[in-house]
């Protein structure tokens, strides 16, 4: 469960002042500010490289099907050359279009 800074400064506002037996309107000290600063950063952090290993994931997927759908046409167009024997005159890079 993701929680904001101000609710985490309340609790921890809360929860020092139920400990040291004081009322609810202590305050929370520097050290404890910087903790707390801390444990968002770090919970901000975390919950990044979650989103960052989801799209990761995500778009491996989506190479891994890129990657195959290439090999399917590579084999398609082999097979379609090796079917048509007029095939090999256009297999040639340097040969120029017939528009020239």
């Amino acid at each position: 469960m993701f929680i904001d800074g101000q609710h985490l400064k309340q609790a921890c506002k809360y929860n020092n002042g139920r400990k040291a037996g004081m009322d609810s309107n202590f305050d929370v000290s520097s050290a404890d500010e910087k903790f707390i600063d801390l444990e968002l950063k770090y919970s901000f952090q975390e919950k990044l490289l979650s989103d960052l290993n989801d799209a990761l994931i995500s778009q491996q997927k989506q190479l891994d099907l890129l990657k195959h759908e290439l090999a399917v046409l590579k084999q398609h167009l082999a097979e379609s050359s090796e079917a048509d024997p007029k095939a090999e005159q256009y297999k040639s890079v340097d040969e120029r279009p017939p528009h020239y």
